[in-house]
């Protein structure tokens, strides 16, 4: 068991490295020509600790997405369904990992980099999340990793995402690894990077939308 937890975490801290994580954040943000990651203007993960920087991706990531979803929903066609009493849907922030246990902002990664498989009008999405809601959002992690990924990465069971007891903290972050590995480093099939598609005046001819 060690032996394994070990291994865990060598890949965890060989997957998420701060500056790294820093560069992607940056390229779909807009930054990344100016990106310098000696500058303390920069945003960098606030540690090296796999949790910090695995929080700091997430949470970029989401916070981008809740941009475009705030422009989708003033941009309905039909206005008159926009309810004034009722918010625009926002993925949560998150200040430690047991935030990711209601599956809102893992779909929501899925959905900010595979928008032609998954929209993020799918995600489960409310202030007062229940327990069924969370566990349809974590479904739907489940599915799409198994029937989009080249192999299934999600090995946690439902019940280990709820409630993310503190020995299986390391095959949380492996996921999460698992996934920044999936959509950075070597992305698979379904993934549309990004940066390609909110800034692709910068890149020209490299934006390919998935298919």
């Amino acid at each position: 068991m060690i032996i394994i937890e070990c291994i865990l975490t060598l890949y965890v801290r060989e997957i998420l490295i701060p500056v790294k994580v820093g560069e992607v954040v940056s390229r779909f943000t807009g930054d990344f020509e100016s990106f310098d990651p000696a500058s303390s203007e920069h945003d960098l993960p606030p540690s090296s600790e796999p949790e910090d920087v695995a929080l700091f991706w997430v949470n970029r990531a989401c916070a981008q997405l809740n941009q475009e979803i705030a422009r989708d929903y003033m941009n309905q066609d039909d206005v008159s369904q926009i309810d004034p009493d009722e918010p625009c849907p926002v993925v949560p922030s998150l200040d430690e990992l047991s935030d990711m246990c209601d599956g809102c902002s893992l779909f929501g990664l899925l959905a900010f980099y595979c928008p032609t498989q998954l929209d993020w009008h799918e995600i489960c999405l409310k202030q007062d999340i229940s327990i069924a809601d969370s566990i349809y959002n974590l479904q739907r992690v489940q599915y799409f990793t198994a029937e989009h990924f080249p192999s299934d990465v999600c090995f946690l069971t439902l019940e280990d995402f709820l409630y993310l007891p503190e020995p299986l903290v390391p095959n949380f972050l492996a996921f999460i690894a698992d996934l920044l590995f999936l959509f950075e480093i070597q992305p698979v099939e379904c993934v549309t990077a990004p940066y390609l598609r909110l800034f692709p005046e910068g890149y020209g001819d490299e934006y390919q939308p998935s298919k």
